[in-house]
């Protein structure tokens, strides 16, 4: 390991009749120091000196640096394994080819700004690009080497791209689960749970027996199943408040019901078993049988697994249910992203909202 390695904040201090760059750094064997560099008659000349001195000190990479950071981020419990999973591989494949073995004291917003220019060019959008910055601008604003300059908070962020899901219709999703029935027996109860309660699937996935009372109509989200490159992982809810109960309607409770009597559920009582019966299924797992299952049938529009979440608070917002009491349900955190990322309007909608609005100015003549 270079001594160099565990730079902390570079900084210029005046002592005595002189200015000196300063900085503390560990050595191999991990013990701390402080090392002055020096004895500038000015503070412009320590002041000028302080980026080399910086530069020469800190050897560390951009690479190195941002796989350290998620790792202690992982460590500290900061943020959850499938995230750490998804921020490694945001590093490997787009920020690693470009900057990966670039000195990290070295880079400027130019460096940066350089990497999203290559990263439109391979045909990145506005969205993808967006949430690089926003790790991109975390770690560097962790990093004590960069004496707190961030070079990232310095460029205006990518727009995100507005993504307008497909939804399914109250009518649409009717039909699915007809023909779930006739198709796809042995998970029809997955599909009512996931179609008429707007559960995460990896909530769905993560349901035991002792979580769901048939009498009260209820099944409790205090677990969630993330997958991993080196396999299956259980974790607490996404958020506090995804940690909530589902009301479920009788529909549902008759098809959990016919589930369990049918004997479908794992050794450790999972609800919806994977294949081998020694655990609960994967949410890609599900993912992919919806997607076959929509091809099987043909008639509908296609959408995505997460969009039968966004089809719930829309066809719920359609049917009056108000929004706090809706934000509750699904388990989003604050309203806002209920409201503006989950319920969608439909032409129809729009176009009723138009006639009412004409029905009142032409009523009053």
């Amino acid at each position: 390991m270079s001594l160099r390695q565990g730079v902390g904040r570079v900084a210029v201090s005046h002592k005595g009749n002189r200015w000196y760059v300063h900085f503390h750094y560990r050595t191999p064997a991990g013990q701390r120091k402080k090392k002055w560099v020096g004895g500038f008659l000015t503070e412009e000349e320590a002041r000028a000196a302080e980026a080399g001195v910086r530069a020469e000190w800190d050897t560390r990479t951009v690479g190195g640096y941002l796989n350290q950071w998620v790792a202690s981020r992982l460590e500290d419990g900061r943020i959850r394994p499938s995230t750490g999973q998804n921020y490694r591989r945001m590093v490997r494949k787009h920020v690693t080819p470009t900057l990966g073995k670039a000195l990290l004291a070295e880079v400027g917003p130019e460096h940066i700004e350089h990497l999203y220019q290559q990263l439109r060019g391979k045909g990145l959008g506005n969205t993808s690009l967006n949430r690089i910055h926003a790790v991109l601008k975390t770690a560097f604003a962790e990093c004590r080497a960069l004496g707190g300059t961030n070079v990232v908070a310095q460029l205006r962020p990518p727009k995100a791209d507005r993504f307008e899901p497909t939804t399914w219709t109250p009518e649409q999703v009717s039909e699915f689960l007809d023909w779930a029935e006739w198709n796809d027996p042995k998970w029809q109860a997955f599909w009512y749970m996931a179609a008429l309660t707007g559960a995460r699937k990896g909530e769905l996935c993560g349901f035991r027996a002792e979580d769901i009372d048939l009498d009260q109509g209820t099944a409790r989200v205090v677990r969630t199943v993330l997958e991993l490159e080196d396999g299956v992982s259980l974790g607490p809810p996404k958020t506090p408040r995804s940690a909530r109960t589902l009301e479920l309607p009788g529909v549902a409770v008759e098809k959990v019901r016919e589930h369990i009597k049918r004997g479908d559920m794992a050794g450790d009582d999972w609800l919806f078993a994977a294949r081998d019966r020694l655990g609960p299924t994967r949410p890609s797992v599900m993912s992919r049988r919806f997607s076959r299952n929509q091809a099987r049938m043909g008639t509908l529009p296609r959408i995505r697994f997460h969009d039968l979440r966004h089809s719930f608070c829309t066809n719920a917002a359609e049917a009056g249910v108000r929004p706090e009491v809706l934000q509750k349900m699904v388990g989003h955190s604050n309203i806002t992203t209920t409201l503006g990322y989950y319920v969608h309007v439909r032409d129809e909608a729009k176009r009723s909202a138009s006639e009412v609005v004409a029905a009142a100015v032409f009523g009053h003549q």
